[in-house]
């Protein structure tokens, strides 16, 4: 299924990566054993924090965007 993860959940007040508890906190619904996509309704900016936060802690991410699957 589908979680929705705002990327103002993953950047701290500064609008740096957050800490690790803060993104554990953010991933937990999200099992790291099974790929996660990455969804963006634009050209992914905003989605590709998402991604790299999720990606320098070990889960195997990718970015979809609209611009890309059309």
């Amino acid at each position: 299924g589908a979680i929705n993860i705002d990327s103002s959940a993953i950047l701290d007040a500064d609008g740096l990566l957050a800490d690790d508890e803060a993104l554990a906190s953010a991933f937990s619904g999200l099992n790291q054993e099974r790929p996660v996509v990455v969804y963006s309704s634009g050209k992914g900016g905003v989605a590709s924090i998402v991604w790299y936060a999720l990606y320098t802690h070990g889960y195997d991410a990718s970015l979809a965007t609209m611009e890309s699957l059309s």
